[in-house]
């Protein structure tokens, strides 16, 4: 590593905290409409925690069904 490189990473002892990252007032977010599209993806968020987990649900049931039933079949086909 040359001295330039651990200069430029920080190492030479002046270590500048980092800056701030600049961000918007609430009136401002609300005036250029990004308010509402905050609101509307909130609740898209509300709504898919209530549904998804169902959804998830039947389609692994319906899935596990499907996978299960020949295995079944063997099984009393073989038991017989």
């Amino acid at each position: 590593m040359t001295d330039d490189a651990i200069e430029r990473g920080g190492a030479s002892g002046s270590k500048q905290p980092p800056k701030a990252v600049p961000t918007r007032p609430r009136s401002t977010l609300r005036s250029s409409g990004l308010g509402a599209q905050i609101e509307e993806l909130a609740l898209a968020a509300a709504q898919l925690e209530t549904t998804l987990p169902a959804k998830i649900d039947g389609a692994l049931q319906d899935g596990l069904r499907e996978q299960v039933k020949p295995v079944g079949r063997n099984l009393a086909e073989s038991a017989a």
